[in-house]
């Protein structure tokens, strides 16, 4: 018996569409979705992490007040679904 999950194969399908367009060194804009552990998700098409440390040039008291906030943010690994996105400058 095979097992099939539509929203597996969607998640895999979102996450190659990023990959073709999204390289490492490249700025992505998203949505702040979520406070987690060490950071924030960011919804790029797919969710990406962006860590606390890197979500202002000084690390902000509460990471929680960029919920629903937009970010631009430069995509620093992008190797596998979880990339890693940065706001503090890069170029």
């Amino acid at each position: 018996m095979i097992v099939l999950s539509k929203r597996k194969a969607e998640k895999i399908e979102k996450w190659m569409k990023v990959m073709e367009t999204v390289h490492e060194g490249d700025v992505v804009s998203g949505l702040v979705t979520r406070k987690i552990k060490g950071g924030l998700l960011v919804d790029i098409g797919v969710n990406v992490f962006l860590p606390a440390s890197q979500v202002d040039i000084r690390r902000p008291p509460d990471i929680g007040d960029y919920i629903g906030r937009r970010s631009s943010a430069w995509c620093s690994r992008s190797t596998r679904p979880g990339a890693t996105s940065s706001s503090r400058g890069g170029s």
